[in-house]
Parts: C-alpha cells; structure tokens; sequence
C-alpha cells in the first residue's frame, strides 16, 4: 500500500516537473533576447530556487544555457532569413538575439549550423 501512494506521488510529482520545465523553457524563450537573463532572474520569476531550476532543466535533458543559447541562435537564424533585416550588420543581429560578443555568436552560429552567420544570409538573399 505504502508503495503504491509512493508511486503515485513519484507520478504527480513527475508531471509537475514537466510543466514546470514547459514554462521555464517558454520564459527563457520569451526573454532570450535580454543579454542579462540568468538563471537567478528565471528561478525568481517562477518562485523556484536557481538550484530547483537546474535539477529540473536536468531532468529534462538540457541545461540552462544549453536552451538559451538555442533561442538566441533560432532568434539569430530567423533574423538573418527576414529580408528587412538584410542591411542589419550580423553584429546588430547577434546584439539583437540577446548575444553580448559578436565573435561569440559567430562561433556558436558555425558549429550549430555549420556556416557563419554572413554565409548563411548571403546565400538566402543572393
């Protein structure tokens, strides 16, 4: 009997922690722009420790950084695509997808894609 609401709690609290994990990827999300997003300023936001934030990022597979830097390189991606922003300087792009360096964004744009961010728009707008 003890085993059975045990595992019932382990169930419930397992959902919790999904949703949870949903709406903290969806605020990184929202927010990856912010070149000051932190982990600090997420946990807050949702009534967590930073340390809770972590575990359950972990539990989920990723890292704080590992899904923000995500967000800010699909920000950068859709940025470098969108014909209004072909006279934009890839440094105001990756000012503008939340990254602080622009050189840090041109290495992190590369290994995930393969090509520096310039290639990849001169490719879609030539």
């Amino acid at each position: 009997m003890l085993a059975l609401a045990a595992g019932t709690q382990q169930a419930n609290m397992a959902r919790h922690n999904a949703s949870l994990l949903a709406r903290l990827t969806h605020t990184i999300a929202e927010q990856s722009g912010d070149p000051t997003l932190d982990p600090a300023s997420v946990a807050s936001e949702h009534g967590i420790s930073k340390r809770y934030l972590h575990l359950v990022l972990a539990q989920g597979g990723t890292s704080f950084g590992a899904t923000l830097i995500e967000f800010r390189l699909k920000r950068a991606m859709a940025l470098l695509e969108d014909r209004r922003f072909a006279r934009v300087s890839i440094a105001d792009i990756a000012w503008r997808s939340g990254f602080s360096n622009p050189s840090h964004f041109a290495r992190r744009f590369r290994h995930r894609f393969g090509v520096a961010p310039a290639v990849f728009r001169k490719t879609l707008h030539t």
